[in-house]
């Protein structure tokens, strides 16, 4: 008789943990997806700031009211040194504000950092890029900051993306978007750069 309880109850344990056994491996099969996964798409919304990077890392400049959308498509190239990785990524953006509403591609090669690969922590990557930057239409808001803009720019991004608990494809990026003349290289008329500062969701795929 006791042996047909304990079996009884070593039977109910068993039927009540078998779904999250169950769970538990398709969450692992899924974080080894994302791991080897190749594409990454990427929504952020950023606001344009009115100093120089320098005071932007330092929270030193103003938020303006124009504002800077953007999609993008991310390619991992090659891995290296296990924790690092090549990246190109293409970039359809629209500004919008006061002064300004024209339409961007942008086209960084980046280089990630991969600093944790366990959902228990937070801090996912770094990531810095550099590329090409093209504007429909030279922006007011730049030539007002800066005394002149150009179509055509050097781009610059420094990124940190952070993990969403239960959501392995899921993950939280702040982003750094800068626009520069590379110290007079595009145009000799332009004093500074264009910082914007913003957040958005990345998906691995």
């Amino acid at each position: 008789m006791q042996i047909l309880i304990v079996t009884w109850i070593v039977s109910i344990i068993i039927t009540m943990f078998s779904p999250s056994i169950g769970a538990e491996e398709k969450i692992n099969i899924s974080k080894k997806q994302v791991e080897k996964s190749e594409w990454t798409t990427i929504f952020y919304s950023a606001k344009f700031t009115n100093g120089s990077l320098e005071e932007l890392l330092q929270f030193e400049s103003e938020i303006t009211n124009n504002k800077i959308y953007v999609l993008a498509l991310t390619r991992k190239i090659n891995t290296f040194y296990k924790k690092f990785d090549w990246e190109v990524e293409g970039q359809i953006s629209k500004n919008v504000g006061p002064r300004q509403k024209n339409w961007g591609l942008n086209i960084p090669i980046i280089i990630r950092w991969n600093i944790l690969k366990s959902q228990r922590k937070i801090l996912k990557s770094f990531a810095a890029g550099v590329g090409l930057s093209y504007a429909s239409e030279a922006p007011v808001y730049e030539i007002d900051l800066h005394g002149d803009s150009s179509k055509l720019l050097l781009y610059n991004m420094v990124e940190i993306d952070f993990f969403l608990p239960n959501y392995p494809s899921l993950f939280l990026v702040a982003r750094i978007h800068h626009r520069s003349s590379m110290f007079q290289f595009f145009n000799k008329n332009i004093r500074g750069a264009s910082n914007a500062l913003g957040l958005g969701v990345k998906y691995r795929f």
